[in-house]
């Protein structure tokens, strides 16, 4: 009994002393981007990108876990019991704007020390308000308006808000930028009103900023950081309203009824758009047995008409873009095709192994305003299956681990122009081919502060940067002035240093014309590392001069 006491006693010790697996803390501030002060009670994310070793050579990396922290009175934050590793830090205060950042692209922590992180920096939200009223001035009230940033690729950042009874509305978290405003109100409940014979049907159209009913026409309001515009009004304006109809064909037997769906192309070409906001401007129908419909009180415009059913095991969906002009469009004929699948397979390059952390392959549409796409898992051999995709140009939407990059996509053995491919055909064959030769951009930014960051954004060429393409990103160090930014595909990028909440300003086209002399080209080679020096932009760069 004594021998078998003493061996619990010893296997308990032996337990103990093994200690707590070896942890880390990290701390850093928030500041206010014009004051420089520290912010209190701003709540900051770290999410961690932590080693789990190595696995026949190649590293492996476990699930991001992302930890919460509140600063205190000077905007002071700190993280204890860490795991070494990187952390990517975000921080969120009521009235000032999140930027966006990168995994992995924060401070490393490791075991026993106390990682220092660069200041984050938040800017003060921008505020758009105003009224919306009649051709006869009076206030209108439920009238939707939103503010849509009026660079391109950046209607994924449209902000809402809706009139009251005075017709005032109000659009708050907007970032510094230029916006085109809309205002839309469904007119009684989309009911069709009642008008003399030979007279036209005159509803209120979707109406920007003065009082114009077209896109191209409206007045780009700019807001700056912590800065309000108030004042604005809109007067809806009313147009004549027509009548879409025709037919929907499929090959799929039975006569069930199909719904249809009309929607502005802008407003659905909206990535993560609004539902409300689709919802407002859209109309929906349903198709009788032999596939005739009838949309009454449609204004003119550019839309996306869709449709889709699932009948007998078998799915089949249809989208096309019509123009409405100011007569009845009567004969529209829209095709119902069967989804297609997509098998394809992820490689190395040079046979090597898979990229470690590829978790899952997505893909959208390349015309954002036509809903398309999906994702799936990639499974331990490289191989995954894409079901159910629209009958459409593709481009793949790549998440690589670090150290990788997708370099080319193949159909069939051939390889596709940029990371695009087609299905309007039917099924397809996909291979990805990733590379472990990225290349990496240096520099330095002569006068940066705190949170500058610097950005490779794609060179568009003469139609300006690619704000909607995928870019990289690097924070400027504390004072040293200099940046790195890795994992970073060949190809030619224009190089910008600015706090986050700027860059995304600079996807209007007249901001970028301002300031586009301050931006440094450079061509990033497979492998290698380039060097670039890009003047620091400030807000004061983006005012008209």
């Amino acid at each position: 009994m004594e021998r078998f006491l003493l061996f619990v006693a010893l296997g308990v010790s032996l337990t103990f002393g093994q200690g707590a697996p070896a942890t880390g803390s990290l701390t850093g501030r928030v500041v206010d981007g014009t004051t420089k002060e520290g912010i209190r009670k701003a709540t900051v994310y770290a999410t961690g990108e932590v080693s789990s070793g190595s696995q026949g050579g190649v590293a492996r990396f476990q699930p991001p876990t992302s930890y919460s922290a509140v600063t205190d009175e000077s905007g002071t934050y700190r993280f204890s019991g860490l795991a070494p590793g990187v952390y990517g830090l975000r921080a969120e205060k009521i009235g000032y704007i999140s930027p966006l950042t990168a995994r992995g692209s924060g401070p490393r922590v490791a075991a026993g020390e106390e990682a220092k992180g660069s200041d984050i920096v938040l800017n003060r939200h921008g505020v758009i308000s105003g009224r919306v009223t009649d051709a006869d001035g009076e206030p209108v009230e439920r009238v939707g308006v939103w503010a849509m940033p009026a660079g391109r690729g950046k209607s994924m950042n449209a902000r809402q808000g809706m009139s009251d009874d005075r017709g005032e509305f109000r659009i708050a978290q907007l970032v510094a930028g230029a916006y085109k405003l809309v205002a839309m109100r469904p007119e009684n409940g989309f009911a069709t009103p009642v008008v003399a014979a030979g007279e036209a049907v005159m509803l209120y159209a979707p109406t920007y900023f003065p009082s114009v009913l077209e896109a191209a026409s409206a007045t780009a309001v700019t807001v700056g950081s912590g800065e309000e515009r108030t004042g604005l009004e809109i007067r809806l304006r009313k147009s004549v309203a027509v009548r879409v109809a025709g037919r929907v064909t499929s090959d799929v037997a039975g006569d069930a009824p199909v719904s249809l769906t009309l929607q502005p192309y802008q407003v659905g070409g909206a990535r993560g758009g609004n539902f409300m906001m689709n919802t407002m401007a859209g109309r929906s129908t349903m198709a009788s047995g032999d596939g005739r419909f009838a949309i009454p009180n449609v204004t003119p415009g550019e839309y996306i008409l869709s449709a889709g059913i699932h009948r007998m095991g078998t799915s089949v969906s249809g989208t096309m873009r019509l123009r409405v002009g100011q007569q009845d469009l009567d004969n529209v004929t829209l095709a119902l095709q069967p989804l297609v699948r997509v098998t394809g397979r992820v490689v190395a390059e040079g046979g090597g192994k898979l990229p470690s952390g590829l978790a899952n392959v997505s893909v959208r549409g390349t015309d954002p305003a036509i809903p398309a796409g999906g994702g799936a898992q990639v499974k331990p051999d490289g191989s995954f299956v894409l079901e159910n995709l629209q009958r459409t140009r593709m481009t793949v939407t790549p998440l690589t681990p670090r150290g990788w990059y997708l370099k080319s996509v193949s159909v069939g053995g051939q390889p596709q122009a940029g990371l695009e491919f087609d299905v309007t055909g039917g099924d397809a064959v996909v291979e990805l081919l990733y590379s472990n030769r990225p290349g990496t951009v240096t520099g330095t930014v002569e006068g940066a502060t705190e949170g500058v960051r610097v950005a490779a954004v794609p060179d568009g060429g003469e139609t300006g940067p690619l704000f909607a393409n995928l870019y990289k990103t690097g924070g400027v160090v504390a004072g040293q002035n200099s940046f790195k930014i890795e994992d970073v595909p060949p190809g030619n990028y224009l190089l910008i240093a600015c706090v986050p909440g700027l860059l995304e300003a600079l996807s209007e086209p007249a901001a970028w014309e301002r300031v586009k002399g301050k931006a440094v080209s450079v061509k990033v080679e497979e492998g290698g590392t380039v060097t670039g020096s890009p003047r620091l932009i400030s807000e004061s760069d983006l005012d008209e001069k």
